[in-house]
């Protein structure tokens, strides 16, 4: 774990990315159909809201972590909005939980 409050150069700050190079995402489940063509399709649109947006993901387990591109930040509201639509709207996907913002380098 790393020390909360340590001094350290910006060099090291950024090879351990704390402060301000922390780099953040958002998680979160998802449940969806148990039909390969709905699920493609539904991991195809989602795939090409978030490149359009300049964004990726990650999925296993149920849960999708999704991050900005190129940014240290947390994906914006308005990014999270499209997304929480798209969840809505698609027949394939059941259920989805709520957004849990983490650290992608320290999860607690």
């Amino acid at each position: 774990m790393i020390k909360d409050k340590a001094k350290r150069n910006r060099r090291i700050r950024k090879k351990l990315f704390v402060d301000e190079y922390s780099v953040y995402g958002q998680e979160l489940k998802v449940k969806i159909v148990d039909n390969e063509e709905q699920e493609d399709n539904f991991l195809d649109d989602f795939c090409e809201l978030l490149g359009n947006m300049d964004m990726y993901c990650s999925s296993g387990g149920g849960s999708f972590l999704v991050c900005c591109h190129g940014s240290y930040a947390l994906p914006s509201e308005e990014q999270m909005n499209k997304i929480k639509s798209i969840l809505e709207q698609h027949s394939a996907v059941i259920r989805f939980g709520e957004f849990n913002p983490l650290n992608l380098h320290y999860l607690e």
